[in-house]
């Protein structure tokens, strides 16, 4: 699969079930809804199941590859230091 995730072969979408929600049926205009159109909140979910595939739902909607430590580590494929306060926000975020 990485491959065609290089390659931007895929999409991505996803499947989720709302448990908790909001509906305001007559939402005032504001900026991000000049129209005043109904307004959902989803405020839980279950989401049993996401990733890339071949024909997502949305053209719009990408899938690729990352990885954490891309943060802290150089760009420089000859440099192997790594500093002390990117030490420590890795560990945190991973919770150690």
């Amino acid at each position: 699969m990485a491959p065609g995730l290089k390659a931007g072969a895929y999409g991505s979408s996803f499947r989720f079930n709302v448990h908790t929600e909001d509906f305001n049926k007559r939402a005032k205009a504001s900026e991000y809804n000049p129209k005043g159109l109904p307004e959902r909140t989803v405020r839980e979910l279950h989401m049993p199941e996401f990733g890339p595939v071949t024909f997502p739902a949305y053209e719009g909607a990408s899938a690729g590859m990352r990885s954490l430590t891309d943060r802290f580590y150089p760009f420089d494929p000859l440099a192997t230091a790594v500093s002390t306060p990117q030490v420590e926000e890795f560990l945190a975020l991973i919770g150690h």
